[in-house]
């Protein structure tokens, strides 16, 4: 629902630093789906690790690498990459609304387009999933590929930003072909028993972020100038959909909320309009009047994240559009440049141990004066050092200037303490003399079982991809923002970011069929055997000494280069795009 700008409107303020951040969710959301497979733990989702210890110590094999293993807790980096981009997203709402608030727009207007985009957002959801080649076949051909591209394409009179030159008839005409282009091509290939249409066949990801983007464009349109507020108070009500997603073993008030769940997930049985199709003579599928996939009360658990990225996002307002006697704008800010690259290794450096140590949970990583420590301490011993260090190199006198990234770093070292606290339960075994005393993890000790993107997910993980994403906020701010690198260095990510749902649509429905088609099949890295003669990139040796038995052919890291390739293609492709004003909204 577009809103009808005033005469002469300021120019929007913008964080190219949060599209930086966005765009870098994109590209290792994209990175993380193609993946090949034997690569280190690290390299995955903490609960499908490809290699475990046996009784003797030793690493080995998973026999299922797609297994979901709750009782093997671990956190990597392709489990932050979808906090990172609620995060953003969360940041970015209060951008959007000042901006428009400023332009003079309703407050009953801005609640239209919330919801307006809401509905969008769970038809993309929806839509992207149709497209997807293995839904459309289960072994897909060339007709596949193509029919996924030309889906893909669909999107375009739906979804791209048209000139502000077309009149409302012009824009309307072009949304309705589009959308009329879309239903029919899910329709054409969807006939039969064997294709029946269900709404269960959606995208969670996207429709996670609709509902989390409903309420809290919502949220922050009713306590715009509470943050604070909003997030002592409302972060309680999000834990209750928390507690009602966690397993009944992890539930503190299973027996009290159960009630209060019932009704919250009273919409979903509204939803189901299957009932009705008997008034339809069997004429439409009854999957097409189930709705009720569509929405979760639990989902809302994910506000956890959301609501400090509404805090954050209120902190980029004040810094851009400062008011009279507050700190100058953003892009005025003269801060040390030596001292800021101090700044930023230190918090790159932070975050990078928060993994090293998180990883392959309750492992022995190293010992230390006689001590054998185990994850995640690790990232509390050698992390934490690095962040007391940052906030030392942040305390200097008379500078005003420094205020949004001390801000920034306070919230997300506190979130990121918080996290890796609720993680920690030491439990000290006697050795014998001479032996170093082990320190382990007792996993029953820990609350909810530690650091888990689940599910079901734990407030560990809310609180500690919320404090890494506000840290490399923080980094992207200075190197960005304050450095004015997002049209060079950082090109690739702000403009990614720019154009997220442009980039999203096109990880398994253009990139996906560009590099399987005959066309492009031969760029692929296949003939690349080993990189054993290059000296780099080795396996474990343990790990290396079973892939010589087992017989693989290729190397796993030679593949992992080329799914790096096929994530830098994706991201040019749509950052020309978006350099061409071939930009998708919602």
């Amino acid at each position: 629902m577009p809103d009808e700008p005033a005469a002469n409107p300021p120019p929007p303020a913008r964080s190219l630093g949060l599209d930086a951040l966005r765009g870098l969710a994109i590209l290792l959301m994209c990175l993380s789906g193609v993946v090949p497979n034997w690569l280190p733990n690290a390299m995955y989702h903490g609960y499908y690790p490809r290699y475990l210890p046996d009784d003797a110590g030793g690493w080995r094999r998973v026999d299922n690498p797609w297994l979901f293993r709750g009782d093997w807790p671990g956190f990597t980096w392709v489990d932050w990459v979808f906090p990172m981009f609620l995060f953003a997203m969360g940041a970015a709402i209060p951008l959007a609304m000042a901006n428009r608030r400023q332009r003079g727009v309703a407050v009953w207007r801005l609640v239209l387009g919330v919801a307006w985009r809401w509905l969008v957002l769970i038809g993309f959801a929806v839509y992207v999933r149709q497209i997807d080649p293995y839904v459309i076949n289960d072994s897909p051909t060339t007709a596949t590929w193509l029919l996924a591209v030309a889906g893909f394409a669909l999107l375009f009179p739906v979804f791209m930003r048209l000139p502000r030159r077309l009149t409302t008839r012009w824009v309307v005409a072009i949304r309705l072909v589009g959308v009329a282009g879309c239903v029919g091509m899910v329709a054409l290939y969807k006939r039969g028993p064997d294709h029946s249409f269900a709404w269960s066949q959606h995208d969670i990801i996207i429709l996670l972020l609709a509902h989390a983007a409903l309420f809290a464009g919502l949220l922050w349109l009713v306590l715009p100038r509470w943050p604070l507020l909003r997030t002592l108070v409302l972060l309680p009500v999000f834990f209750v959909a928390h507690h009602q997603a966690m397993k009944p073993e992890g539930r503190l008030l299973s027996d009290r909320l159960d009630g209060v769940n019932a009704i919250l997930n009273q919409p979903k049985q509204w939803l189901d309009l299957s009932r009705f199709s008997q008034h339809f003579n069997g004429r439409v599928d009854p999957g097409w009047l189930n709705l009720s996939p569509l929405w979760d009360f639990t989902w809302l658990k994910f506000m956890w994240i959301v609501v400090p990225g509404l805090a954050i996002g209120d902190v980029l307002v004040r810094a851009l559009n400062p008011k009279e006697g507050d700190d100058p704008p953003l892009d005025q800010l003269r801060w040390g440049g030596l001292r800021l690259v101090l700044i930023s290794a230190l918090l790159v450096s932070a975050i990078v141990l928060v993994f090293a140590g998180a990883k392959d949970h309750g492992q022995v990583l190293l010992t230390l004066l006689g001590f054998e420590v185990v994850t995640p301490y690790v990232a509390l011993m050698i992390g934490g050092p690095a962040l007391i260090l940052a906030g030392l190199a942040l305390l200097k006198p008379q500078a005003l200037e420094d205020r949004l990234l001390v801000t920034l770093y306070a919230w997300g070292t506190a979130m990121l303490v918080a996290g890796l606290m609720l993680n920690l339960a030491p439990q000290a075994n006697l050795s014998p003399a001479g032996q170093p005393l082990q320190i382990t993890i007792d996993h029953d000790a820990v609350f909810e079982g530690g650091i888990r993107k689940g599910p079901p997910a734990t407030l560990a993980y809310y609180l500690t991809t919320s404090g890494l994403s506000v840290l490399a906020l923080a980094v992207f701010t200075v190197l960005v923002d304050r450095w004015r690198w997002g049209r060079k260095v950082f090109a690739l990510l702000v403009l990614n970011g720019q154009n997220p749902m442009l980039a999203y649509a096109g990880i398994r429905s253009l990139l996906l069929p560009l590099v399987k088609l005959p066309l492009l099949a031969p760029l692929g890295l296949a003939g690349v055997k080993t990189l054993d003669d290059y000296g780099f990139l080795h396996l474990p040796k343990q790990i290396a000494d079973w892939r010589q038995q087992a017989g693989l052919a290729e190397e796993p890291w030679v593949k992992f280069i080329w799914s790096v390739v096929k994530t830098l293609a994706l991201g040019i492709v749509v950052m020309i795009a978006t350099r061409c004003r071939l930009v998708w909204r919602s």
